[in-house]
């Protein structure tokens, strides 16, 4: 009589049970066609990252969002996830969503950008490297096909992988989903600002969804669409994408939680209920997220609320904050040095539907500055708007006071 066959590993299934692995390579398999996305990067984390893994819920809610561009069909998901820099979300969308949805589905085609080429590519080469590796073929087979040096390859059953970055290749191919992350460098956001950081912002915008909009495979399964990144102005593309008319479902991780702006989506959300309670206080506890605050400028600088907030408004204002404003008894008087100032914003082109005339009168020291009135109308162009009515003529009193 043969020996009987011995099952050493059990796998715990989601009705209750426990299913005996006859290996290791079927017990990963079974488990990952289980439990998904956060299972693959979980057991696949040794061969991509040399530093030790340490994982957290919020790599479950990455993971569950970004599977479900792949489960979302008709109408497709459309993602905007919002994280401060260094906690994976990298190596959770670029690397290893790519190279699971391959486990699924190896037909699927995919288009992921960052904001250069060569970090598209290295992306991409390492999510390629993944797929070659013995722990992967034992498991799913070898299921790559061709491949080129820019991050261009496939799968033997016709998926696609294509690395690209806004405004580089793209026009031609088609996919099932497209990926973008960190469409803007963060370190452009320190540099530039005004009008610059303003072109720069509106040609990845522009990009979006000129260019990777119609980008459908297949039209009756629609296009997934996802944006993950740190926010970095309140024009960035996630802010475009969620000023604009098509839905898109927002995941949005603060460094330290605020209840109250809480994120909840139909997949999941941020799991923290304390004010203040940090993302991942065992990779960034409080000493080292001030440390990074005050890199950026301090807490309540734009950029550390932007890029560790993910509220490019910081609360009470970026310019004029609201704790620096209060209001004055209007019988008191500017000082006599103070300089009286009337500014008009006018628009030049007539037409129902033109901007308003912002007016607005005011007088100030280098310590502090009063406005004293100010007026919105839709009144026209300058020429037929200029101020000359009463509140005119009363401003000019007070600012000549």
């Amino acid at each position: 009589m043969s020996a009987p066959i011995a099952y050493p590993l059990a796998v715990n299934l989601p009705d209750g049970t426990t299913w005996q692995a006859p290996s290791l390579a079927s017990a990963d398999r079974e488990r990952v066609r289980w439990r998904g996305l956060r299972e693959f990067a979980r057991l696949a984390w040794q061969y991509v990252e040399p530093a030790r893994m340490v994982w957290n819920w919020h790599h479950d809610e990455v993971c569950a969002h970004l599977q479900g561009l792949h489960s979302y069909r008709a109408p497709a998901l459309q993602l905007a996830v919002n994280i401060p820099p260094g906690e994976t979300k990298s190596t959770l969308a670029s690397i290893m969503f790519p190279a699971w949805v391959w486990t699924v589905e190896p037909s699927y085609r995919l288009i992921t950008a960052s904001y250069s080429p060569d970090m598209a590519t290295g992306f991409a080469r390492k999510s390629l490297q993944l797929m070659k590796t013995r722990w992967f073929v034992e498991r799913w087979g070898n299921v790559l096909g061709r491949s080129s040096a820019d991050g261009h390859y496939w799968s033997f059953a016709g998926g696609e992988r294509l690395a690209t970055a806004p405004g580089a290749k793209g026009t031609g191919y088609h996919a099932h989903a497209i990926v973008v992350d960190d469409p803007v460098k963060a370190q452009v956001a320190s540099e530039l600002s005004g009008k610059k950081m303003s072109a720069v912002l509106a040609k990845v915008n522009t990009w979006w969804t000129a260019s990777m909009g119609t980008r459908a495979a297949d039209p009756g399964r629609g296009l997934a669409l996802a944006i993950i990144m740190q926010r970095l102005h309140e024009i960035d593309l996630t802010g475009y994408v969620l000023a604009g008319a098509s839905p898109y479902m927002h995941l949005r991780l603060p460094a330290k939680y605020e209840p109250s702006d809480p994120c909840e989506t139909e997949i999941g959300g941020d799991r923290r209920t304390q004010e203040g309670q940090l993302l991942n206080p065992r990779r960034r506890d409080e000493r080292t997220l001030n440390a990074l605050a005050l890199a950026l400028g301090g807490w309540d600088s734009a950029h550390a609320q932007a890029q560790l907030q993910q509220r490019p408004n910081p609360p009470g204002g970026a310019i004029w904050h609201a704790k620096h404003l209060k209001t004055f008894d209007p019988r008191e008087r500017p000082p006599q040095e103070a300089l009286r100032l009337i500014s008009v914003d006018a628009t030049f082109k007539g037409g129902a539907g033109n901007d308003r005339v912002r007016s607005r009168c005011g007088a100030g020291t280098r310590a502090i500055s009063f406005v004293i009135s100010a007026r919105r109308s839709r009144g026209g162009s300058w020429p037929r708007s200029r101020p000359s009515s009463a509140w005119w003529r009363s401003s000019q009193g007070v600012c000549n006071c």
